[in-house]
């Protein structure tokens, strides 16, 4: 058997979906000045009568309305949910800052709920300690720590992180560099495109083993517990391969929905328009995307339309993009859970995820595409030596 080979044609219809890609984000392009141009009354009113003529569009509205719908940051949505919350810094060694969330406990006397069982089986209840153990938790590719508090219509204290915060522990939240939260850089700023040259190898080389060092030198722990979801998972296992040191600080490594390799990028429109870009080289994603942040206007739309509607255009672009549902999320529950769960990364970071599509190996950033001898260093999680626990479904395309 040999390496993994860089050398792949297109095709046909790889080069006429990158077209159609093309054509897709020029319209949107062309809408968003559109919608840019005209006055807020003008559109208001066009909307309006939208809905008039096709009244099927109309998003479900909630008849509660709480106060998470004045809360636009992680620290804000705690409060609100009546948790101690402190903001944390910590610096990578190649300049970037990166911001943590950590949760201590509640304001109030009282426990809101007993945690369930099934959020602690293989976390021990400490809640009757003085020194409580600690928990790291690492949020999925376009996400911030806000993903993990996104409320919920009166189950706030249903989420994870507050059964755990309940139980005693003492539960840090994550940021990756790019995102809404840590985008600082000692020395390039986020329109500099060196601002955005990273991919998940800095995640693992930086970003994972700073956050545990911060947290550890601040809490006096020796050792805390880490809970990934998606790309949180694939960092951390990244990490835990190539620094041993970091990996001994660990007594538990919880990986939700983790993503090492891809069977497939999608179904649908996104079999036609989505998995040719794996096959193509990073110049052509570069002219598609640029060379800084991924889908930026994603975060526009988010600001320009309402809650309901945001939530709905996500929804119909991830079930057609990747075939995903959304069917466990409560309809009056996805304007709220939606407004948080998305945040800014690299175009570089998708392309190295088409490169281990392409490659169907967990490896590191190919930086000679066309290099026809190249072999790009896998990460060798054949010598973890964490304990680890991973939940997954076998319906994902992971």
């Amino acid at each position: 058997m040999g390496g993994p080979r860089e050398a792949v044609s297109v095709g046909l219809l790889g080069y006429v979906s990158l077209i159609v890609s093309f054509t897709l984000m020029v319209s949107e392009v062309v809408v968003r000045t559109f919608v840019l141009i005209l006055p807020i009354r003008l559109f208001t009113l066009c909307f309006g009568i939208i809905l008039r003529i096709l009244p099927f569009l109309k998003a479900k509205r909630s008849t509660e309305r709480t106060k998470h719908h004045v809360c636009n940051t992680t620290v804000d949505i705690v409060e609100a949910a009546g948790y101690v919350v402190e903001e944390h810094v910590a610096r990578c060694q190649d300049g970037f800052l990166l911001a943590l969330h950590r949760i201590t406990g509640e304001k109030r006397s009282h426990k809101h709920t007993t945690p369930t069982a099934t959020t602690l089986h293989l976390l021990e209840d400490r809640s009757d300690t003085s020194q409580k153990p600690v928990v790291l938790m690492l949020h999925g590719f376009l996400m911030s720590s806000e993903c993990w508090v996104a409320p919920l219509h009166g189950a706030d204290h249903s989420l994870l992180v507050y059964s755990l915060v309940d139980s005693g522990y003492d539960v840090w939240l994550g940021n990756n560099r790019g995102n809404k939260y840590s985008n600082k850089h000692t020395e390039y700023k986020p329109s500099e495109t060196r601002f955005w040259d990273f991919s998940l190898d800095e995640l693992a080389l930086f970003d994972v083993p700073t956050m545990i060092n911060h947290i550890c030198a601040i809490t006096k722990e020796e050792k805390l517990a880490v809970i990934g979801f998606s790309q949180g998972s694939t960092q951390a296992f990244a990490t835990f391969s190539l620094c041993k040191s970091v990996a001994e600080k660990v007594s538990l490594f919880i990986a939700l929905a983790p993503c090492c390799k891809l069977k497939r990028f999608g179904k649908g429109l996104g079999e036609f328009l989505v998995s040719p870009l794996r096959f193509i080289s990073p110049t052509p994603m570069h002219i598609l995307f640029g060379r800084r942040a991924f889908l930026p206007v994603t975060l526009y739309w988010q600001q320009r339309l309402s809650s309901s509607w945001f939530a709905k255009a996500i929804e119909f672009c991830t079930s057609q993009l990747f075939g995903w549902s959304s069917s466990n999320i409560d309809e009056v529950d996805k304007p709220l859970v939606y407004d948080h769960l998305y945040s800014s990364s690299s175009v570089k970071m998708v392309i190295h995820w088409c490169q281990m599509l392409r490659a169907n190996r967990f490896q590191m950033f190919s930086d000679n595409f066309t290099f026809p001898g190249y072999v790009p260093i896998g990460y060798p999680v054949h010598q973890l030596t964490v304990p680890t626990a991973v939940f997954y479904d076998w319906s994902e395309p992971v």
